[in-house]
C-alpha cells in the first residue's frame, strides 16, 4: 500500500475507554483543531464529520497507542490510515515536551500527533484485517478464558471433593473429565454413591467411552466408607453449634452482648484500627473486612446523608464541627 510523501493533517488520538481526546496538527506544527470524542456510535459520527473538513480520508494520517478495537476497525471502513505506537514509544517522545512527569490526555493527542508528523518510520501502518483472522482471534480469546475457568472451577471442586468425599479422587484425581462430572451429578454425596447401582455406573462409562475402569471397579470405590468429618464442616452440626452457643449467651447474664451496629462495623471495616507503640498512637482503616459489605454500607450512608430526614442534619451538624476544628 503506497503512502503519500505529506498529509494535510495529523491527528493524534489518546484512546480512552469511555472518551477519546482528539488534536489535529498542520505539517507546520500549528494545532488546527482539538475535541473530545465520546466512546459511542454518535462520538464516532463527531470524529469523522470532524476529519473530512481537512479533505479526503487517504489525506489524514492518525496516530494512536493501539493496533485493534471497534475505534481502529470504524476508521478503516472509512478509508483513513491509521498508525500504531508502542505506549512506551509514546511517553519517550513525551519527553520531548514535558521533562515534568506529568499525564494529560490532551497533551498525549498531540504528542502522538507531532511524533507522527517528524517519526513516521517508528509507527506501524495497521491494516484491516480479514473477517477469518478476526474470527480466529476472537475463538482463541475465548477458547483461553473457559480453559481459564475450567481450571478454576476444576480445583475448587478438587478441593472440596478432598474434604468429604475423598474416595471420589481415586478415579480421576484432577477431576477434569467430563465423565467424572456426570458421575457426581448422579452421586454427589458419599450416602448417594453407595445407592448408586451397577447398571447406572456402566451406563455412564459406556456413553463417555471410558474403558480404563470397568463399572465394578467404580462400584467399590463409591462403596468405601468415607473418612470421619469433623463436625465444623458439617451444615448441621454448624447449625446446632450456633444454635446452643446462642442459647448459652442468652442465660449467661455476664456475657459480653455486642450489638448489630458493632458487628456490621467490624466486618465492613468501618471500625478504625488503633496502633500504639510507645507514645506514638496512629488510628488507620481496616483493611480486613469485607469488600462488597463494606461499600454496601458506603452508599447507604452517602445516601442517608442526603435524603434521611435523621441522617441528614447529624451529617451536617458534623461537617460544621470538622470545619470548625480546621480554622
Amino acid at each position: 500500500m503506497t503512502e503519500p510523501a505529506a498529509f494535510t493533517v495529523y491527528v493524534g488520538i489518546d484512546w480512552a475507554t469511555t472518551s477519546h481526546e482528539v488534536c489535529v496538527l498542520s505539517p507546520e506544527r500549528a494545532v488546527v483543531a482539538t475535541r473530545r470524542v465520546a466512546h459511542t456510535a454518535a462520538g464516532l459520527d463527531e470524529l469523522v464529520a470532524l476529519l473530512t473538513t481537512f479533505g479526503s480520508a487517504t489525506a489524514v494520517a492518525i496516530g494512536i497507542e493501539m493496533p485493534r478495537g471497534a475505534l481502529i476497525e470504524a476508521l478503516l471502513a472509512h478509508g483513513y490510515p491509521v498508525y500504531a505506537i508502542n505506549p512506551k514509544q509514546s511517553d519517550r517522545f513525551r519527553d520531548r515536551h514535558t521533562m515534568a512527569g506529568a499525564q494529560d490526555d490532551r497533551l498525549d493527542a498531540f504528542v502522538i500527533a507531532d511524533a507522527l508528523r517528524t517519526d513516521r518510520p517508528c509507527f506501524r501502518r495497521v491494516q484491516p484485517d480479514e473477517a477469518a483472522v478476526l474470527q480466529i482471534r476472537e475463538y482463541s480469546r475465548i477458547d483461553a478464558e473457559l480453559r481459564d475457568e475450567q481450571s478454576r472451577l476444576t480445583n475448587r471442586l478438587r478441593e472440596r471433593l478432598s474434604r468429604y468425599f475423598p474416595q471420589a479422587l481415586t478415579l480421576c484425581p484432577a477431576v477434569d473429565e467430563p465423565w467424572v462430572w456426570a458421575l457426581l451429578a448422579m452421586a454427589s454425596t458419599p450416602a448417594a454413591a453407595a445407592r448408586r447401582r451397577r447398571p447406572r455406573l456402566a451406563a455412564c462409562l459406556r456413553t463417555y467411552r471410558i474403558r480404563r475402569l470397568t463399572a465394578d471397579e467404580v462400584h467399590a470405590v463409591l462403596a468405601t466408607r468415607t473418612m470421619v468429618e469433623s463436625a465444623g464442616t458439617c451444615a448441621a452440626a454448624l447449625t446446632h453449634l450456633l444454635e446452643t452457643l446462642s442459647a448459652a449467651h442468652d442465660t449467661d447474664p455476664s456475657a459480653p452482648t455486642p450489638s448489630d451496629v458493632q458487628i456490621l462495623r467490624a466486618h465492613s471495616g468501618i471500625a478504625p484500627v488503633t496502633k500504639r507503640s510507645g507514645t506514638r498512637c496512629v488510628v488507620v482503616m481496616c483493611r480486613a473486612c469485607s469488600g462488597r459489605l463494606r461499600t454496601a454500607l458506603y452508599h447507604a450512608s452517602r445516601v442517608s446523608a442526603q435524603c434521611d430526614a435523621g441522617a441528614k442534619p447529624m451529617y451536617a451538624a458534623r461537617r460544621a464541627r470538622h470545619a470548625t476544628r480546621m480554622t
